[in-house]
This record gives structure tokens, sequence and C-alpha cells, in this order.
């Protein structure tokens, strides 16, 4: 049986890697904007240092918990996710920071254990 935190958690929303040609014609990754999938998540907090001084930069890194049935390109480095109520100008975006691990198990326990890094904020 899932655990009640995967069945009732809280939402985040990925939006997967895509392969482009660049204007000197090379195949590279960058994000999907266009298309997203919203997920149930868990999150374990690693860890997190607040900048003090101008021109520190605050780091913040979580690993989270979602089904196992999103997508791999949805996890994957280059990918990018959002929690409700941010938007793309936010500081509330974040960046798959290392390859995501797939845990197997039953239907119920089988997930995705990915690695994010919150962007630095734009503004200050």
């Amino acid at each position: 049986m899932p655990s009640w935190q995967r069945k009732r958690g809280k939402s985040v929303t990925f939006f997967p890697r895509k392969l482009i040609i660049d204007q000197r014609g090379n195949e590279v990754y960058t994000t999907d904007t266009e298309n997203s999938i919203t997920v149930t998540y868990t999150e374990n907090w690693l860890r997190s240092s607040q900048a003090e001084v101008p021109g520190q930069q605050t780091i913040d890194i979580r690993r989270i918990t979602v089904p196992a049935t999103l997508p791999y390109d949805y996890v994957t480095v280059w990918a990018r996710c959002t929690f409700p109520g941010s938007t793309e100008t936010d500081s509330n975006v974040w960046d798959v920071d290392a390859p995501p691990a797939l845990h197997y198990g039953t239907s119920q326990t089988r997930h995705w254990t990915v690695q994010i890094r919150r962007r630095p904020d734009l503004n200050g």
C-alpha cells in the first residue's frame, strides 16, 4: 500500500528535456517548457546555505521521491520542476541536479528518487 505522503502529498510539475539543434549545428539538450506533468511527491532536504553578503549565492538542494510512472525524460538532467504558485521568473524553479535513481519493488513502492537544486534568484 502506498504511503500517505505519496498518495496525498504535495504536487510538483516537471518539464522534460528535449534534443534540439543549436545555431552551430550541434545537438544539445534543453528544457521543454511546452510539456509538463504534475505528480505528488515526498521530500528530504539534503543541504542548504544562505547567502550572507552580496555576491554569495543561496544554495538549496532537495531529494524528492516521485512515482515510477513518470517518464525518464521528465526526471533526468536538463529537466526542470516547479512547485504550485511559482512561475519561470520566480526563484522557485528547480533543476534536476543529478541522474535519477529508479527504485524497484511492487507497483505500490516503485519510485524515482530525484535530486533537485533551486535556481539562483535573478532579482538578487
